[in-house]
């Protein structure tokens, strides 16, 4: 059985929570061509709404990434709360600086500011 517009919009909200909210509706669009140009196309949808089949045809089965476009509205791309449930799926590390457990996406960002403001910190001591 084919998978239903409603039953992709599921998926796509509870791995993008922030889509949720959006109102306005969204595409999906794909990136053609080469040489250095890349478009981004709609894939239009079907009357229905988009498919699994279609979906799967238009990703050349999951090989061509496809891309979420928000008709009407901007996505929201504020960092989510550290205790939003989608961190809690995550893998998580430790910041050797200040021993904090949070998921990798996070610490890439973490470890910037933690070491700005351990040599800050660092700063003030050789001052006092």
């Amino acid at each position: 059985m084919d998978m239903t517009h409603s039953e992709f919009s599921s998926i796509l909200y509870e791995a993008f929570p922030k889509m949720e909210c959006l109102r306005g509706g969204w595409m999906l669009y794909k990136a053609t061509g080469g040489c250095g140009i890349r478009r981004l196309n709609v894939i239009p949808p079907y009357s229905e709404g988009y498919t699994g089949s279609q979906i799967k045809s238009a990703s050349a089965s999951g090989k061509t990434m496809l891309y979420v476009v928000p008709l009407q509205e901007e996505l929201d791309l504020n960092p989510l709360p550290n205790d939003a449930r989608e961190l809690k799926k995550m893998p998580k590390a430790t910041c050797q600086m200040c021993h904090k457990s949070m998921p990798l996406q996070m610490l890439a960002l973490h470890i910037q500011v933690c070491k700005s403001n351990d040599t800050t910190s660092s700063n003030e001591e050789v001052m006092d």
